[in-house]
């Protein structure tokens, strides 16, 4: 056996020229950029372009060494991308880096994988076409429909907050279909987990999308392979709830865009589905669908209430106006009774006052004929025994009817309301100066007086008027006693809201309902066993009601009576 001769011994290639040999043959592009500094020579600002593989030259459209160009320069607004902050946090952390990244650019627009990892005072960064999605032949058109997409919803690179990241978060789902048969190349990751196990690359339509859906989506595919124009099909429901898979949600509605991929030449030869998951703006704008009809429901029926409520004011306003027309006309008549009985009262005021005065005479002229007769009767000849009971009630006649008169004359000259004066008047000593003109009656009586007038301030009231007060309610209280009892009498005197009330309570004879009802009438005596006018209650009445105050009476009869009086203290 014959052996060939030995190889001469290998020169190994320094590294330099391994890596010359490996930057200019790799088909991932290579970029070497050398950071910028700011004038502390410690703050990067940018980054310039030093050399460029023949892959990245013909990915970005660049010469091998541009001259002066830097990455802020390149791209004016790099940062929506985020390749900036990229390659700052690859050179500064000096950890190796990679991220997707959409590169647009004049008339470049291409989505490229991109790594870097600082190496001495360069950074090096590998860039491919991330687009190729697993390798499929579809990558280009792909990448072009993904363009069409993005310019239909109006995406553009020179909006930082329209950018590409923005745009597939969006998206809910990739659906990839080539040839007339629309057979499944593609689906993201998105699709893949909506429906969980089903088989989808390699198989026909019909099998990857939802069974309720299949007949119309595949009417759908075949009209964009036929025209190539683009469809937009809104709000489809991809899932009824009761057929909706484990991933989806319950009556999922989409937005569908179908665009047309093409071939080198041109030709239609597959159609990418671009999916939007709007059930929740559906909802949205159902439940406000729904709001509006309860709002406009609400709204007639306000509208009904307004005119309900509009008549009721109306009505309202009638009977207000009939009401206050009523009330004038009442007021008027109320006022014209009022200054009738004014009226009435003061002629009959002026009538008792002239009857008194002018009977006043004549009585006076009778008591002095009986008088008269009286002196001229001769001693020896003394009237006839039958006629003297006669004479001597023609006396009593007389006095009663003087003292009636007096009475008359007294009631005519308590003064109106307005007219009486109120002059601060002490309780304690009117019911002192009282207290001495019953002297006689309280020992004849052995009555026992009890005053509790402490708490109670000046009287508003003349003292004429506040002595008469008293001196009735004690004399009566004596005059109406129990005769099985010695009579207590009880004085008190307490301050109100606005008001002064002074009680006279005893434990005499009492009053029944019916009795109560007649006792401040004029010349009503309801107890006939002792001497009285009728006149004494019926006076201090209308004196403390034309002070504005009141006069009132509790009583049980054989247990006693209580008399309030209430005056006003403003």
């Amino acid at each position: 056996m014959e052996f060939p001769p030995p190889a001469p011994q290998a020169v190994h290639p320094t590294a330099d020229a391994l890596f010359s040999t490996l930057f200019s043959i790799s088909v991932a592009g290579v970029v070497i950029l050398q950071p910028m500094y700011a004038a502390d020579q410690r703050t990067i600002t940018d980054f310039a372009y030093v050399r460029l593989n023949p892959a990245a030259q013909q990915l970005l459209n660049l010469p091998e060494a541009p001259a002066g160009l830097t990455l802020r320069q390149r791209y004016p607004h790099p940062d929506h991308t985020g390749i900036y902050q990229f390659c700052h946090d690859a050179f500064v952390s000096g950890q190796y880096r990679q991220r997707d990244v959409h590169f647009q650019h004049n008339d470049l627009s291409t989505y490229l994988w991109v790594a870097a990892q600082r190496s001495g005072p360069y950074l090096l960064v590998s860039i491919a076409d991330s687009a190729d999605l697993n390798g499929l032949s579809t990558s280009t058109p792909l990448r072009r429909a993904m363009a069409q997409e993005m310019q239909r919803l109006q995406y553009s690179p020179e909006q930082p907050h329209q950018s590409y990241e923005a745009f597939m978060q969006q998206l809910a789902v990739i659906i990839v279909f080539s040839g007339p048969n629309h057979i499944c190349r593609f689906t993201n990751n998105q699709y893949k987990t909506l429906v969980g196990d089903r088989v989808l690359l390699g198989h026909p339509a019909r099998e990857v999308v939802p069974e309720a859906v299949a007949p119309a989506f595949l009417e759908w595919l075949d009209a964009v392979y036929t025209s190539g124009q683009p469809l937009v099909v809104p709000e489809t429901l991809a899932w009824p709830a009761t057929a909706a898979p484990a991933a989806a949600t319950p009556s999922t509605y989409f937005t569908l865009s179908l665009q047309p991929m093409r071939n080198q030449q041109g030709q239609v030869d597959g159609v990418a589905v671009f999916a939007y998951d709007i059930t929740q703006q559906r909802n949205s704008r159902l439940h406000l669908h729904n709001l509006n009809s309860e709002l406009a429901s609400l709204n007639v029926e306000l509208s009904a209430a307004g005119r309900e409520l509009a008549n009721s004011q109306r009505e309202i306003h009638q009977l207000s106006a009939s009401f206050e027309e009523w009330l004038q006309q009442r007021t008027q008549g109320l006022e014209a009774r009022n200054s009738l009985l004014t009226h009435m009262n003061q002629e009959l005021d002026s009538f008792v006052y002239s009857a008194s005065h002018d009977l006043r005479a004549p009585i006076a002229n009778l008591e002095g004929l009986l008088n008269e007769v009286d002196r001229t009767v001769p001693a020896d000849h003394p009237l006839r025994p039958e006629m003297q009971p006669l004479l001597r009630m023609m006396h009593g006649a007389v006095q009663r009817f003087q003292q009636t008169i007096g009475h008359l004359t007294e009631l005519s000259r308590v003064p109106q309301e307005g007219e009486l004066p109120k002059t601060p008047v002490d309780l304690h000593a009117v019911l002192a100066d009282v207290q001495l003109d019953l002297t006689t009656l309280l020992a004849e009586t052995n009555a026992r007086l009890i005053v509790q007038v402490d708490d109670c301030g000046p009287i508003p009231l003349s003292l004429k008027h506040l002595r008469s007060i008293v001196y009735n309610l004690l004399s009566n209280a004596l005059k109406y006693r129990h005769p099985d009892r010695p009579p207590v009498i009880r004085v008190t005197c307490g301050q109100m809201d606005a008001a002064v009330e002074i009680r006279v309570q005893d434990n005499g004879l009492g009053l029944t309902a019916e009795q109560q009802q007649q006792l401040f009438r004029l010349f009503r005596r309801l107890h006939h066993h002792v001497e009285g006018s009728g006149v004494g209650l019926f006076l201090i009445k209308r004196m403390v009601e034309n002070a504005g105050g009141q006069l009132t009476v509790q009583s049980e009869a054989g247990v006693g009576s209580t008399f309030s009086v209430i005056l006003p203290t403003e």
